[in-house]
């Protein structure tokens, strides 16, 4: 009778958890005027999100995640957060039939996640607040994001940036036009120090391309033909986000 007791609390406590966990994620969350704040947990034994990392290559993860819906405004840009002193921090958003808009991993600095998004229509989205390594808990704010600087790529774009340990990447906003073809340049004077790597957004912050090696020697370089007028993303930063140094960005029309 007590071993049969004992099964039926461990049962109950295991029911709880996952009614508890189930209702966590059923929750729909809005951002208000001052932004949303949620404190989270990812343990071990959470259920994981497939991650396209690579969309030309066809390359996907499995993380261990926490689920969030948010309601968004279409065409308003917000910049969401995920930061932790103990996880390795990585932000996915998917729409509301699953379908991946964004990821990110280091764009915050050090191991935390940053994604600049701007949802193509009003809903509910799905926020996976992930880790790439270990458990944890971790804070993930969203709320509006401020304006940064667009670039117009004209006769050709040169930006000089600089990484360090606390901006482990910069995103820059460059315009581009539907059918145009464009090669992004990041070169670096000492890749030893700095092994550039780029990745390209597009104007709802879905991942278009990203390289490694594509250039001489350890620079990135992406050539693409513009799906799309509008203003893109490029996120400059480094194999594995552990590079430190100065480098160029060039943008260019391809003739």
């Amino acid at each position: 009778m007590a071993r049969t007791l004992g099964c039926c609390v461990v049962w109950g406590l295991v029911f709880n958890l996952s009614v508890g966990r189930a209702a966590a994620q059923d929750k729909v969350h809005s951002v208000g005027k001052d932004g949303l704040k949620i404190e989270g947990k990812v343990e071990a034994d959470d259920a994981k999100v497939k991650i396209s990392i690579n969309p030309n290559a066809k390359v996907t993860i499995d993380l261990p995640a926490k689920m969030y819906r948010i309601k968004l405004n279409g065409g308003k840009s917000y910049q969401l957060d995920m930061v932790s002193d103990e996880i390795d921090s990585f932000l996915v958003v998917q729409d509301d039939k699953g379908m991946q808009l964004a990821f990110d991993d280091d764009s915050g600095g050090a191991l935390n996640a940053r994604l600049r998004l701007t949802p193509p229509k009003d809903g509910t989205y799905k926020v996976f607040a992930a880790s790439l390594k270990g458990a944890g808990p971790f804070t993930l704010t969203i709320g509006a994001a401020k304006p940064v600087k667009t670039y117009e790529v004209g006769k050709g774009l040169k930006i000089e940036g600089k990484l360090e340990r606390n901006n482990a990447s910069i995103i820059y906003q460059v315009k581009m036009t539907e059918g145009k073809t464009y090669v992004i340049d990041m070169l670096s004077p000492d890749q030893k120090a700095l092994d550039p790597f780029l990745r390209l957004l597009d104007p709802t912050g879905k991942v278009l391309a990203m390289d490694d090696d594509g250039g001489e020697g350890l620079n990135a370089r992406i050539t693409i033909r513009a799906p799309a007028t509008g203003t893109y993303q490029i996120v400059a930063t480094s194999f594995g986000a552990m590079g430190v140094g100065d480098f160029t960005l060039e943008v260019k029309e391809k003739e």
